[in-house]
C-alpha cells in the first residue's frame, strides 16, 4: 500500500501522449518490392492523457487534443484531480514546467495536500510511467486507434495496475 510515514495516501500523476494512429510493426507489398511506410513524427493528431494512480488504481483520467500546457494542467487539477483525491494526500509529480506554476501549487496545498517533486530525469521513480507503458502495449495488442475508446474500456473494466 502506498503510504508515507504519516499514513498519508501517495498519489502519482503524469501525462502521456498518444499518436492518432498506432504504429504498425508490419506491412505488405508486392513480392520483390520493399515495403515503405510513412509517419508524421510531429505532434499533429496527438492526444494526451493526464491521470493519476493511487494503490495501483487509475483515476482522474482525462483526454486532451494537442499538447499539455499549464492552463490545461491547471484545469485538470481543479476539475478532475482535486474532487477525487483522498484527504491529506501526498502528490508525486515530475518537474515539468507546467506542473510548477504557482497557482497550481497553491490550490493543491490549499486543499490540504502535499507536493513531492521527483528528481530531474527520473521517470523510473514514478509508477504511473509503467502504467502508461502498459496501456500503450494494450493498445498495440488490441490494434486500437481510438484513444477515447481504449481509455473507456480500461476504466470500464476497472483498470488496476500493480
Amino acid at each position: 500500500m502506498d503510504k508515507t510515514a504519516q499514513d498519508k495516501p501517495i498519489v502519482y500523476l503524469d501525462e502521456c501522449g498518444f499518436k492518432a494512429f498506432a504504429h504498425r510493426a508490419y506491412g505488405y507489398s508486392t513480392k520483390g518490392q520493399v515495403c515503405h511506410g510513412s509517419d508524421n513524427w510531429h505532434l499533429k493528431n496527438q492526444s494526451n492523457a493526464i491521470g493519476a494512480i493511487i494503490n495501483g488504481e487509475l483515476f482522474a483520467l482525462r483526454l486532451y487534443d494537442g499538447s499539455i500546457n499549464s492552463d490545461i494542467f491547471s484545469h485538470w487539477v481543479r476539475e478532475a484531480l482535486l474532487p477525487e483525491l483522498p484527504k491529506n494526500s501526498v502528490i508525486v509529480m515530475d518537474n515539468a514546467a507546467f506542473h510548477k506554476r504557482s497557482d497550481i501549487q497553491a490550490i493543491i496545498e490549499e486543499h490540504g495536500h502535499e507536493i513531492v517533486w521527483l528528481l530531474p530525469y527520473s521517470p523510473d521513480l514514478n509508477p504511473i510511467e509503467k502504467m502508461w507503458a502498459w496501456i500503450k502495449q494494450i493498445r498495440k495488442e488490441w490494434r486500437m486507434d481510438c484513444i477515447d475508446t481504449l481509455c473507456f474500456y480500461l476504466l470500464w473494466i476497472g483498470l488496476g495496475f500493480r
